[in-house]
């Protein structure tokens, strides 16, 4: 783990907090397939085409992507959030102005959701699958991370449950009336874990003791001792990891994140 938390579908926020990924400058023809690389062409096409182009060109950037090799889970774990990250930090540098990065965010959700709406749950097996919720507390900024997040579950064949930009008696009221199997909460600033605490203890009390609480975001490159602090049961920054912490999966090789033990 560096300074900042790395290729974390729970750390990516929309702000740019989130730590740099391993970047190559390859051809798109070259077909770059290795973990944690990307085109940097391809990168900067889509970029352009989220900016300034138009449905049409985005969708023709998409469909070069394919032709190069990279599949739509890899423009939802590496593309999106790397843009993400990048605009964010050109945004805190004064290099992009706050409606450019507002219309690329934007853009990149409704890409995210693209993406993600090939692998909805399937109602037919939906019944059968370990369910999970995924949870952004109101006042939260960062949602896209959340959004990845529930993307790579969904492609592990669980069931999502997005909860964001609720108040605790919502969120709790919601998890009551349904349970779930497990509870994966993403913040973003240190001044939400007080929140945060205060969110898992109700969580605690209605019923919901034994649904295993876990914590990523980008708080976790800042703040450590997590699951001490809030009464959480897990920090992670990977959604397979954080299915096997939760017995949710079988333990299974990851090469791309890690369990950050509390």
């Amino acid at each position: 783990m560096t300074d900042r938390i790395t290729e974390s579908p729970l750390a990516i926020s929309d702000d740019g907090e989130e730590g740099a990924r391993t970047l190559s400058a390859t051809p798109a023809s070259s077909k770059a397939r290795a973990r944690g690389v990307v085109s940097e062409t391809l990168l900067a096409q889509l970029t352009r085409s989220l900016a300034v182009g138009t449905p049409e060109d985005r969708e023709d950037v998409i469909d070069e992507m394919r032709r190069a090799g990279v599949s739509d889970a890899e423009i939802a774990d590496r593309y999106i959030p790397e843009i993400a990250r990048r605009v964010g930090a050109a945004w805190t540098a004064s290099a992009r102005s706050f409606v450019d990065v507002s219309v690329i965010t934007s853009q990149l959700q409704s890409l995210l959701r693209e993406m993600s709406g090939r692998t909805r749950d399937n109602p037919l097996v939906a019944g059968a699958a370990p369910c999970v919720a995924v949870v952004v507390e109101a006042g939260e900024a960062h949602t896209l991370g959340a959004m990845v997040l529930s993307n790579q579950l969904r492609r592990h064949g669980v069931s999502v449950r997005q909860i964001m930009g609720r108040d605790h008696a919502e969120i709790v009221e919601r998890l009551a009336d349904e349970p779930v199997d497990a509870i994966m909460i993403s913040v973003g600033r240190r001044e939400g874990l007080a929140s945060l605490g205060r969110l898992v203890k109700k969580l605690r009390h209605s019923g919901l003791g034994r649904v295993p609480i876990v914590i990523g975001g980008p708080v976790l490159a800042y703040e450590h001792e997590l699951t001490t602090r809030t009464g959480a049961d897990f920090i992670a920054t990977d959604a397979t990891k954080a299915l096997e912490a939760c017995g949710l999966i079988e333990a299974a090789r990851s090469d791309v994140l890690r369990l950050i033990p509390a």
